[in-house]
């Protein structure tokens, strides 16, 4: 059965929310021009929300604890992601490929002590860490690491991480004005649709190479062939709401689409039940999701409660 934290990480992707109005997301000018799915978080807002400090904090701490890409960043440089981080942004090709794509950290960093941090670890650690100059920037190569290969600081705030050279550079030169930023004009819309507000939204394009990799039998191959995109988020506070959109191109595909999402909420409904720290919140939070579909839509929305969440938490203390 799936574990808490494979629950959560599940919810994350699932539980999204949409404010009743909305305030659309800016264009990120580090977003790669082979972007083809963004994601943001805002990380104070997450750790901010009472009901992740209140009910999920330990296991995010458990789960940043064993994250090994972030342990390979975290020894050498010890950013506190709790306290110095304000938001992240992921984006890259769907799905993701090899060299392609850029993680932006925002924040507030003491960039010379984490500098220093850096060299010593390098110092130590040369078969783990290499440092590289480019003009008066420093060049971090993570050697061990699968995920952020490379990593800069662009400024004080802004941390640049990327799977290639490459792809770092082409943020430095966006940084430097070199270079301006040319996204396909339907993520552009699908951007400008986000509202960033939410603690997390997603937006991706149906890729011909994402439909192939949902596409592993004859069955969901013809499913997902006309996909068009997706889009949604979540907001936490002290519950969470909920507002995700599954674009197809007609309303058959619309309706398989639903009943196959129903089927994954069914599995990770039973896996909920089997979770030891939190079975009647997790049970709570998916059985507040409601899938249906309409056209060639499919939405995935859902709502609940301070006062809901905290009657299924009581119940979970109890012996």
């Amino acid at each position: 059965m799936c574990s808490a934290r494979c629950l959560i990480a599940s919810l994350i992707f699932l539980l999204g929310s949409a404010a009743a109005t909305c305030q659309a997301a800016d264009i990120d000018p580090y977003l790669p021009d082979n972007s083809e799915m963004v994601l943001a978080v805002n990380v104070r807002q997450l750790f901010e929300s009472p009901l992740i400090q209140k009910h999920f904090a330990e296991a995010l701490r458990r789960y940043l604890e064993t994250e090994p890409h972030w342990q390979e960043l975290q020894k050498a440089l010890p950013i506190d992601l709790t306290k110095d981080v304000s938001s992240m942004v992921l984006s890259g090709p769907t799905p993701p490929r090899e060299g392609k794509g850029l993680a932006i950290v925002r924040g507030k960093f003491d960039v010379p002590k984490l500098q220093a941090a850096a060299a010593a670890y390098a110092g130590k650690q040369a078969d783990a860490l290499a440092i590289h100059k480019s003009g008066n920037r420093l060049i971090y190569q993570f050697k061990n690491s699968t995920a952020a290969t490379f990593a800069a600081f662009l400024d004080d705030g802004t941390l640049a991480l990327a799977p290639s050279r490459e792809a770092l550079d082409d943020a430095i030169a966006r940084k430097d004005g070199k270079k301006q930023a040319s996204l396909a004009k339907d993520l552009e819309t699908l951007i400008a649709d986000a509202d960033a507000r939410q603690t997390l939204w997603l937006v991706a394009l149906a890729t011909p190479e994402l439909k192939r990799e949902f596409g592993t039998s004859p069955q969901t191959q013809k499913l997902f062939a006309n996909l068009v995109h997706l889009k949604g988020g979540l907001t936490l506070s002290d519950g969470a709401q909920l507002d995700f959109l599954i674009q197809t191109k007609d309303a058959k595909t619309a309706g398989e689409i639903r009943q196959f999402v129903e089927g994954i909420k069914s599995i990770l409904s039973l896996a909920a039940m089997d979770s030891k720290e939190n079975a009647p919140l997790l049970t709570k939070l998916l059985g507040a999701i409601k899938i249906a579909s309409a056209k060639e839509t499919v939405t995935i929305k859902g709502s609940v409660s301070k006062d809901e969440i905290e009657k299924s938490a009581a119940e979970t203390k109890k012996p």
